[in-house]
């Protein structure tokens, strides 16, 4: 897949180009500023476009012991701006992006592929990324007690919310 500076449209809506996918997964705390980092640099090999914008490149030059690391948010905000001034991260495409990566995870708890930890620990970020988003229901409280070392068996109201939240987001196209 060719990484796109500029989202396209499908069904009449704008879609996310993939520098503002990342930038939306970054803000959820779904990606780490290592992963923007490894993302950089595979992408600087597969996409003229995107390996020429000045902040991917500097981007896919962080050292991962390096403490400008912490710099890898600012660099793709940058190269998201430059390609999209209008960019907005709490705009309705930028949301159904969030929502849909989340119920990805949500599969993905439900498959063990993820502690519940992992899941919850990105219900705050998520709050603050989209301004406390409907969508998001009741994780807040089915997350309140969980530890990193909870386990499934710990949580069972987790599960079962998880299931049903699940079950009615099967209109997220994944």
């Amino acid at each position: 897949m060719r990484p796109q500076l500029n989202g396209g449209t499908l069904g009449g809506r704008r879609m996310l180009s993939v520098l503002e996918q990342r930038l939306v997964e970054r803000e959820m705390e779904l990606l780490s500023d290592a992963d923007l980092v490894r993302w950089a640099r595979a992408v600087i090999h597969q996409d003229d476009v995107a390996g020429s914008d000045p902040d991917i490149a500097e981007l896919a030059s962080l050292q991962f012991a390096n403490p400008r690391l912490v710099e890898a948010r600012t660099l793709l905000r940058g190269a998201v701006v430059r390609a999209n001034p209008q960019f907005d991260l709490k705009a309705p495409t930028s949301q159904a992006h969030g929502r849909a990566a989340f119920v990805e995870l949500c599969r993905r708890f439900l498959s063990d592929d993820l502690r519940p930890y992992e899941l919850c620990r990105l219900v705050a970020p998520i709050e603050r990324t989209f301004d406390y988003p409907d969508w998001l229901g009741d994780f807040f409280n089915h997350c309140d007690w969980c530890e990193p070392e909870s386990t499934r068996s710990h949580l069972p109201g987790l599960v079962e919310y998880v299931t049903q939240f699940v079950a009615t987001s099967s209109d997220v196209e994944p």
